[in-house]
């Protein structure tokens, strides 16, 4: 009997060793680090994205990052580098989509070779329907923004300027856009964000070149 009582005892001093080693052995165990969500790497050499207003971009020689899945409600597509091409068709589109002027009527963009840019439009001012033309050389700012500088502004045949003393009519005033902020009008100039027209990809715009067939965007640089 005092046999069997020395060997429960042992025993049980044995169960509790072998539970506190196991314990040590759980506690020192290193915990099981998260894998860090990866950006994938995309290269296309050439494809023709169609935007949300249907008008096509050809896209060449582009390196783009796509976010991890975990990131996609919150972080965009990042163009590295590449080359966009917009017939003046298209961007005429892209732009008239961003416009939220109710009064204006056929809208239109021409690019021209030499780094310029004619827009014309129909727009409605006292119920009289007033054809206006605005031209001036196209240039890319610090920011990557497409500004064209109005030199040549009329109505019909009459200068903006003189319409607006007639009838209190400014272009900046009278185009309204929407708050994505794609088109902005300023005094003396029309100013695009080329990422808010895209709206699928944000990049960094280095060049920008017109032609008589449409607008060349190149870009580069970090994000």
């Amino acid at each position: 009997m005092l046999l069997l009582q020395r060997l429960s005892f042992y025993s049980a001093i044995a169960i509790m060793l072998s539970a506190t080693i196991c314990f040590a052995a759980e506690k020192n165990v290193p915990a099981v680090k998260k894998s860090v969500p990866r950006w994938s790497r995309l290269q296309i050499q050439a494809a023709t994205l169609t935007t949300g207003s249907g008008a096509p971009v050809a896209l060449t020689n582009l390196d783009v990052e796509l976010p991890p899945k975990e990131f996609k409600a919150t972080k965009p597509t990042v163009i590295r580098s590449g080359d966009a091409f917009l017939t003046s068709e298209a961007l005429t589109r892209l732009i008239n989509d961003k416009i939220a002027s109710t009064n204006i009527k056929d809208f239109k963009i021409e690019t021209e070779e030499g780094q310029r840019a004619k827009i014309s439009a129909t727009m409605q001012k006292t119920g009289i329907p007033v054809p206006i033309n605005i031209e001036g050389p196209v240039s890319l700012t610090k920011e990557g923004m497409l500004r064209l500088e109005i030199k040549s502004e009329k109505a019909g045949i009459i200068p903006i300027k003189s319409l607006a003393g007639m009838l209190g009519f400014s272009p900046e005033k009278s185009i309204k856009t929407k708050q994505s902020g794609a088109v902005r009008m300023e005094k003396d100039a029309v100013v695009v964000d080329p990422n808010a027209l895209l709206g699928t990809a944000v990049g960094q715009v280095t060049k920008a070149t017109t032609s008589s067939k449409g607008l060349m965007l190149r870009f580069g640089g970090k994000q």
